[in-house]
């Protein structure tokens, strides 16, 4: 069965009330589950549809955990993610990407043929009001070990240095941490949420305001550190990976973070929203144009 949050939620609750029976592995037929959960008390919730959008069919199928589990695979398998069989430390932010990643893994790991050890670390930028409860009560139910390393990197990048463009500083700040922190507790590979809507906002930024077409690779060996970095969600669009979080009952912790939605990122992830609605296949065309444009070098450690 699915972690059940619904009972008791250690995150902001939203205003709409969560369904008491999470969506279970598999997607058993109705019948079976119905019989297994004959005299319990908790109702049954009814099937769940994707939600429409302009120029998109509404596909249920698509938008399931076997879908993202087979985009996470096709990543796993093609760039050799895990056949080396070292540990894998997830950054795990608070974010949806970042724990549905940790969850699929977590499930991957027993159906795997390579054995890997998984663990979780999160980076703490220090804003008033931080609380990783949430996530230590996830990772405890899943039963993968759990690291937090609290730093000053939000006051440093807000009220120190004041950039103009405090993104790109915070996440190379926190990306150095979270590999120290693997490193630290014996765990040579790290694996981020990104996703494939993250990959083309990239490529769509480094296009237009650097003139440069390049994106962030499925696979960066980091000599310096020796460290090898893993983004196994480079198939997955966004909004699939958004849906088996929303299913699954997930935790998600807001951002305290003040440059939340106000960057151009977000300007991009409007145009691919806008894109989506008049070729639903586009993100899937544009990742496989990249694959056909870096062939071999997309592997950051070829």
């Amino acid at each position: 069965m699915l972690l059940n949050f619904a009972k008791k939620r250690a995150f902001p609750a939203s205003s709409a009330k969560p369904s008491p029976v999470f969506v279970p592995l598999g997607y058993l037929p109705k019948r079976t589950v119905q019989r297994a959960f004959s005299g319990a008390e908790t109702a049954l919730p009814g099937p769940r549809q994707a939600p429409k959008k302009t120029g998109r069919k509404a596909l249920p199928v698509k938008y399931c955990y076997e879908e993202l589990f087979k985009r996470t695979k096709k990543a796993i398998v093609k760039y050799n993610m895990l056949a080396d069989e070292q540990g894998v430390m997830v950054g795990l932010s608070g974010g949806k990407d970042s724990a549905t990643l940790l969850y699929v893994l977590k499930k991957f790991q027993p159906l795997s043929r390579f054995k890997y050890k998984l663990a979780a670390g999160h980076i703490g930028l220090g804003f008033p009001g931080e609380d990783v409860s949430p996530l230590e009560e996830y990772c405890r139910q899943l039963d993968v070990p759990f690291f937090h390393e609290k730093t000053k990197i939000g006051p440093l990048v807000f009220e120190v240095r004041r950039e103009s463009n405090p993104c790109s500083l915070c996440a190379k700040l926190r990306r150095g941490a979270l590999n120290n922190l693997a490193l630290a507790n014996g765990y040579t590979k790290v694996a981020l949420g990104h996703h494939q809507d993250d990959v083309l906002e990239t490529l769509l930024l480094k296009t237009f305001f650097e003139g440069n077409i390049a994106s962030f690779n499925p696979v960066t060996w980091l000599d310096r550190k020796g460290v090898t970095v893993i983004r196994p969600f480079v198939y997955a669009p966004e909004d699939l990976v958004a849906h088996v979080a929303k299913e699954c009952g997930l935790p998600v912790v807001a951002s305290l973070c003040p440059a939340g939605g106000l960057t151009r990122r977000q300007d991009m992830k409007e145009f691919l929203r806008e894109l989506d609605a008049l070729s639903p296949e586009a993100k899937d065309r544009a990742t496989s144009a990249l694959e056909r444009l870096f062939e071999d070098k997309w592997d950051g450690r070829k």
